[in-house]
């Protein structure tokens, strides 16, 4: 279960699981130390590492990332909240007030008591003129669901329409009309419905009367920001696409009620935690506990941080994302005008968003790091929403800034990747042409899946090969970041199959994603990761009755860390195999117990005896658990038990 799942834009960042930061700042002694994120991808994986006493410098050139930052590190409570959205519904257009004015844009009349309510949001399928159905609960009767669109709901929407005013003023507020950008714009707005449009520019263009301090201009900034997002197309119906990448219109999507949606976002930014110390750069927050935010790309701060005493890096890696960095753009402007968005609305223009791409692009970003930084320095990145381009992305571009890998663990049930590396001398590669690392593939290939001894997904497969090739420099012999990527794909594609020693199982003639690896010759595997996974889990039921699931899962990790460590699934039908939980925690089953195990064992070991001498063979008696039970006839084995518990 990843955290922040239901905080606002989640759908768009990186999804961490709570605690990642913590423990990695405990683990290395950082506490008390100055960090740098170059990315700003997770506000979260932020304010976790400075909730956990460390100090963290951040390049954020998106205008929103920061304003998410900044409102995660010290949030609103409820009482805040609700008094800035109170003021803001208090505004008047003309003798009404807003909050009356926005609310009856979503007026409708329930179907069984006919009392007039507001809807949840209407339904439409993509290029239609009005909303075929309404989501529904009425305070009055208690009816809820899904129902038709009436005939007032159909003239009601037809009232707006693409153009006018509002539409105008909302691309003005990103880029003006002689601006090259402007098309962009359109493009990025074209995701709005008319109503929408207008509701939110009524909204926007209330801000500058509004006597509000800028404490409140912050937290207000944060609630429209939440509303901003619900009010786009981008919300799929029934089944929610809950992560876009694009701004694609989905067949059918919801058009929310963005009153409610403003109500909705003062409970989601109300937290109770204490607000944490943030400044701007130069100036530094003090070394516990605090975030400074560098507003721009991580090449600009570089020169600038040399003088730091930087003690460690700490990055959640972004996804390419068209949807979120356009709409960022959008959303800059809208608040705060286009100036704000100058030096970041080029997001606009990017049209290829291939992995390839976003190896160059990371790359450039981190070899920007500044070069003074000692050997030793650990770094930390996360990948949420781990797939092999992704991960390979990652690792190339990392290996080809001179970041020296340490290790790499994944969890593929999460689909998060947890790369350590750290500044240090890179080896020189062994080889100066694409068959080296070929070979290196099928060799790496080969001893994973040994060392495993059962079949995996591709992703753990591509995973290992991409670290082996990363440890032994291999990524060098590609001159940019974009061949590399390109030739290391090409070359693992070309040696998984079966010439070279490899089976799939339920593969896909269209990706070589699909399906799961194993060899085949595989007389040297080692016993299957599962099994051995089964016997840690009994184990530590033995060993330490009363357990917790987390002190489980721990103790298993650690015994089979990086690319071995197992699923919490695999984990926890271990223990729902083995174990029984009380109100003390998980311990074994007395049926499993050792002593009854060892008597079973036994009592299956004289039963095949038996067996074997009714039928005329000798026997002769296992010496050890591991050793067989042989029936021998003329003094040569003929068949052998293996028992296990």
């Amino acid at each position: 279960m990843t955290a922040f799942d239901n905080s606002p834009l989640a759908r768009y960042l990186p999804p961490i699981p709570q605690g990642m930061a913590a423990t990695w700042i405990e683990s290395r002694s950082l506490k008390g130390k100055f960090l740098l994120d170059p990315f700003a991808a997770s506000a979260d994986l932020i304010v976790e590492a400075a909730r956990s006493g460390s100090s963290i410098i951040v390049a954020a050139n998106n205008p929103i990332a920061r304003l998410l930052i900044e409102i995660s590190a010290s949030p609103p409570t409820t009482t805040e909240a609700h008094q800035v959205l109170s003021a803001l519904a208090a505004t008047r257009i003309r003798d009404e007030r807003l909050e009356l004015h926005i609310r009856a844009l979503y007026d409708s009349t329930c179907p069984n008591c006919q009392a007039q309510i507001q809807i949840q949001a209407f339904l439409w399928e993509r290029e239609a003129s009005h909303p075929f159905a309404r989501l529904l609960h009425c305070p009055h009767c208690g009816e809820s669901g899904e129902f038709p669109a009436t005939e007032s709901d159909r003239q009601n929407a037809s009232r707006f329409s693409t153009g006018g005013l509002h539409y105008a003023r909302a691309l003005e507020r990103v880029a003006s009309i002689n601006d090259p950008d402007r098309s962009h714009v359109e493009e990025a707005l074209n995701v709005y419905p008319p109503r929408a449009v207008y509701a939110l520019l009524t909204i926007i263009n209330k801000l500058d009367a509004l006597n509000i301090s800028p404490r409140e201009e912050k937290i207000l900034a944060a609630l429209l920001l939440h509303t901003f997002d619900r009010g786009n197309t981008l919300w799929a119906y029934p089944v929610a696409r809950e992560r876009p990448r694009q701004l694609t219109v989905p067949p059918v999507y919801g058009e929310n009620n963005l009153w409610l949606a403003l109500e909705n976002a003062a409970d989601a930014w109300s937290a109770p935690s204490p607000a944490l110390q943030i400044t701007h750069w130069p100036e530094l927050p003090s070394s516990e506990g605090g975030i400074c935010l560098f507003e721009g790309r991580i090449r600009d701060l570089a020169g600038q941080i040399e003088k730091t005493d930087l003690a460690g890096i700490l990055m959640a890696f972004p996804r390419p994302n068209q949807a979120y960095w356009a709409l960022s753009a959008l959303w800059a402007g809208w608040l705060w005008g286009h100036t704000a968005v100058e030096h970041f609305k080029s997001v606009l223009r990017r049209r290829r968003f291939d992995w390839g791409w976003h190896t160059t692009a990371l790359q450039a970003a981190l070899e920007n790091l500044p070069p003074t930084l000692p050997n030793g320095l650990p770094i930390l990145g996360l990948v949420g929403e781990a797939e092999p381009g992704f991960i390979a992305a990652a690792l190339i571009a990392a290996t080809k800034a001179g970041f020296y890998l340490e290790n790499i663990e994944l969890r593929s049930d999460e689909k998060l990747a947890q790369i350590h590396w750290q500044i240090g001398q890179l080896p020189t590669p062994s080889g100066t042409d694409n068959l080296t690392i070929s070979e290196a593939i099928q060799s790496v290939a080969r001893t994973y899946l040994l060392e495993r001894g059962e079949p995996c997904g591709y992703l753990q497969l591509h995973t290992a090969i991409l670290s082996a090739l990363a440890l032994q420099n291999l990524f060098q012999l590609a001159e940019t970041p974009l061949d590399c990527y390109n030739q290391t794909q090409q070359a693992i594609q070309a040696v998984l199959n079966f010439r070279h020693g490899f089976l799939r199982f339920g593969g896909s003639e269209k990706s070589i994603e699909v399906g799961q690896w194993w060899l085949s010759e595989t007389d040297t595997a080692s016993t299957p990761l599962a099994d051995r996974v089964e016997i840690a889990v009994a184990r530590h039921l033995i060993h330490n009755p009363g357990c917790s699931l987390e002190e489980v899962e721990s103790a298993v990790c650690g015994e089979f860390p990086g690319l071995l460590r197992p699923s919490k699934d695999v984990i926890l039908e271990c223990l729902e195999s083995y174990g029984e939980k009380s109100e003390a925690g998980w311990q074994l089953r007395e049926v499993d117990a050792p002593s009854k195990r060892r008597a079973e064992l036994a009592s299956m070991v004289k039963l095949i005896s038996g067996l074997g001498e009714n039928l005329g063979f000798s026997i002769h008696l296992p010496e050890s658990d591991s050793d067989p039970c042989l029936w021998l006839k003329d003094e040569l084995p003929r068949y052998a038990f293996y028992v296990s518990a």
